[in-house]
């Protein structure tokens, strides 16, 4: 069972069909994806949709699609939808209804979850209770139901302060005004902005790491000094300061003092948490990052929960200021991923999506150079998925894409005489570069960093073929894939660079 048909749910939904197995997704809305017919408040989205990008392999185009969500059918792309690079989001909402209607996806909508609780029937592990009197049981439960609860600080004066949620859009209400956006996300930025032309003064409230939207300007005026700036601080309280003005108390990291600060609107764009209301006290999931997300292992489910799953923007957890599983462009991925991990449960392969390779060093780095320039998600979540080259006992090769680190690491090394790790990772100097790790067993014993390419392709440089080759010298040569044995002092000489 999949609560919510959301893109998550959607995608989820997709892989289980193709399975066969039986499923079914409810949704409290009449429509797929209704989070976007609100959200995000000024009607713009900031996932990327670059529809011209001189590639042909649909691979490749879905490094800056972050907005399809993966299928078999070459026409249901978002590219196809609008040319905007930031769509609106009501052009999304149509996607995710086309999508739901092509792939005939079972969704129960008008189907809102009231309660989630412990079964005792049968081999059903959940009991779910809907609005208008629904009792349905499930083994597996899949929690895709966003982040949509504001996540609110905890201050005095709360009631004096306007919400992302329920705010104005209109720039006019903010004419000669000043105003103060607490938050440092994508909310407090997409409020900001559009407030420079007319607002008196507009500062943003946040720690010092902010991260601005791809879509934005803001910080071009707090860089050049003008009256609109970041204050890397934390809200403490906020007060009326006579009739018409507030006051608010900001901590100032930077100063380590509290200040005051005059203004005429505090706007809370602190994000969103997660809804636990549907679970009973029998059935809550442990909860973590001061309760704005369920804990979850390497596979999603849930630490104290067996069989409840979390799929969508709640997988973001896994890989918290990483990667992108808040996002579409992220999820997709890690949802596929989910799927294979559901099947191996299930009796089926280790790992699905898996590509032929000889088993020479260089058809190997052919194929990992290959895959460095052309896959999405180890772009989109880099660090956190990568592919594997396994020798398996009796030395056979294969080419695992798209696993994520972590379950690796935990679930599947140990089947393997030797493996290589491939990954994607951000450099604050040189951006994205490739790295591949040698492993024996559990440990690492060499290493090839590449350098960053201008458009992350490193097909045309020969020396990069070169440095992978190098780094898989011998990993075949024992037919039985027995692991080597390590040299007794390998020093620097294993790091390859």
């Amino acid at each position: 069972m999949i609560i919510g048909a959301g893109p998550g749910g959607l995608q989820l939904a997709y892989f289980l069909a193709r399975r066969r197995e039986a499923y079914v997704v409810l949704e409290r809305a009449a429509e797929p994806g209704s989070f976007f017919a609100a959200f995000p408040r000024h009607r713009q989205l900031i996932s990327v949709n670059k529809v011209l990008t001189g590639d042909t392999d649909r691979e490749s185009r879905l490094r800056y699609d972050w907005n399809s969500l993966l299928n078999n059918d070459d026409d249901l792309i978002f590219p196809k939808y609008t040319s905007k690079y930031f769509p609106h989001p009501d052009v999304l909402r149509q996607y995710l209804i086309d999508f739901s209607r092509r792939f005939a996806l079972d969704i129960e909508f008008d189907s809102e979850v009231m309660s989630v609780d412990r079964s005792e029937t049968g081999t059903a592990r959940f009991v779910v209770r809907t609005r208008h009197g629904g009792t349905l049981y499930c083994e597996r439960l899949f929690v895709g139901t966003g982040l949509w609860l504001p996540n609110l600080p905890v201050i005095g004066g709360l009631d004096l302060c306007d919400r992302y949620a329920t705010v104005s859009v209109d720039p006019e209400r903010y004419r000669d005004r000043t105003v103060i956006v607490v938050g440092a996300g994508n909310s407090a930025f997409e409020t900001a902005e559009p407030l420079i032309p007319l607002a008196r003064q507009v500062r943003i409230c946040g720690p010092a790491a902010v991260t601005p939207r791809p879509d934005g300007n803001y910080l071009d005026p707090h860089h050049l000094k003008f009256q609109d700036n970041v204050l890397n601080g934390r809200l403490v309280s906020v007060r009326r300061d006579g009739e018409q003005k507030l006051s608010a108390n900001i901590h100032l990291e930077s100063k380590q003092r509290d200040q005051e600060f005059s203004c005429d609107h505090v706007i809370l764009c602190t994000g969103f948490r997660f809804d636990t209301t549907m679970f009973t006290p029998a059935c809550l999931p442990r909860m973590v990052d001061d309760g704005r997300l369920p804990e979850m292992t390497s596979q999603w489910e849930s630490t104290n929960l067996p069989g409840m799953f979390f799929v969508g923007t709640l997988m973001q957890l896994r890989d918290t200021d990483k990667a992108t599983s808040g996002f579409i462009n992220g999820f997709r991925h890690d949802i596929r991923a989910l799927d294979q991990m559901l099947d191996y449960r299930d009796g089926g392969p280790a790992w699905r999506n898996v590509l032929p390779v000889s088993a020479t060093p260089d058809a190997v780095a052919r194929l990992v150079i290959e895959r460095v320039s052309t896959a999405a998600a180890m772009v989109a979540q880099p660090g956190f998925m990568g592919d594997c080259i396994a020798v398996l006992p009796g030395g056979t090769v294969e080419y695992l894409c798209d696993i994520p680190v972590g379950y690796l690491q935990e679930r599947l090394a140990d089947q393997f005489g030797q493996y290589c790790l491939a990954t994607l990772e951000y450099r604050d100097e040189e951006g994205v570069v490739p790295v591949m790790r040698r492993f024996v067993g559990r440990s690492m014993m060499a290493r090839a960093d590449l350098v960053d390419e201008p458009d992350n392709d490193w097909r045309n440089r020969p020396e990069y073929l070169t440095q992978l080759t190098g780094l898989f010298a011998g990993m075949f040569d024992d037919p039985t894939g027995a692991p080597r044995a390590p040299a007794a002092d390998p020093g620097d000489g294993l790091w390859i660079r």
